[in-house]
């Protein structure tokens, strides 16, 4: 499936441990974003004359980020860890449309404190392991 630019959306979780059952670790998110990006191979020979010839390439990279407000003694989200991810794109309780897929965490920015909450804003940017898939349950 090709997107067109990037997806955002407001509210999503990510699971740690078997995040098929209960005994999951689960945590919130906020203000998440995501684009995939392919390429192309350039296949221009002697016979191509003065164009260069591409053909697409099979695979591409789906990155995005997030912004997650943590407890202070709370867990963070580790880098280079894989999460499953459940991104909602309205701040609805209904999850009517919704991605989800597994992310390798790649990168995390030092907290920010929440002015009168004993909270910190950190953001964190993933990579997904085979894309992200996408949910419509809205016509339903």
């Amino acid at each position: 499936m090709a997107l067109s630019g990037k997806i955002t959306g407001k509210n999503g979780t990510l699971r740690t441990g078997n995040a098929t059952f209960a005994s999951a670790t689960e945590k919130k998110v906020k203000n998440w974003s995501f684009a995939q990006s392919g390429g192309v191979i350039d296949v221009t020979d002697s016979g191509s004359g003065d164009t260069r010839e591409h053909v697409p390439q099979k695979r591409s990279t789906t990155t995005g980020s997030f912004t997650c407000f943590h407890l202070y003694g709370e867990t963070e989200f580790t880098v280079n860890t894989e999460y499953e991810a459940h991104l909602v794109e309205d701040d609805t309780a209904s999850d009517e449309v919704y991605w989800s897929g597994k992310i390798i965490i790649t990168d995390r920015s030092q907290g920010t404190p929440i002015e009168g909450e004993d909270a910190v804003s950190v953001d964190y940017s993933f990579t997904a392991t085979t894309g992200l898939t996408k949910t419509d349950n809205s016509a339903s």
